[in-house]
């Protein structure tokens, strides 16, 4: 949505992160709106297959951590919205989990079932 919000075709109201981006950091989180406590990052990663060797696993990481180190590769994720956060396998399987449980969470409170 960034780059229709720079192209004036959309007006943003807030981003849904805890902090603000720092690619638009005049944008105010919802927090700040008025939802104290509102934090839904988006994430993009890449998963293996379970019992994927470790060492596999880290090569990969390593791989896409050193192209998220390019400047030219940053610049044009950027360009599209994307604030790039490497991050170790361990790293991004604790982020998983904990959206797992927080998205558990209020599927329980609010008693939301499948028809």
């Amino acid at each position: 949505a960034i780059p229709h919000v720079r192209a004036g075709k959309l007006r943003a109201l807030a981003v849904t992160t805890a902090r603000r981006s720092a690619l638009v950091p005049e944008i105010p989180t919802v927090a700040e709106s008025g939802v104290p406590g509102f934090d839904v990052p988006s994430a993009t990663g890449i998963l293996a297959p379970a019992g994927t060797p470790t060492d596999v696993v880290a090569k990969i990481n390593a791989s896409i951590n050193r192209a998220l180190a390019i400047e030219e590769v940053r610049q044009r994720l950027n360009a599209q919205g994307f604030e790039p956060a490497p991050a170790t396998p361990e790293e991004f399987g604790a982020f998983l989990a904990s959206e797992v449980r927080k998205y558990a969470k209020i599927i329980r409170e609010a008693g939301v079932r499948i028809d």
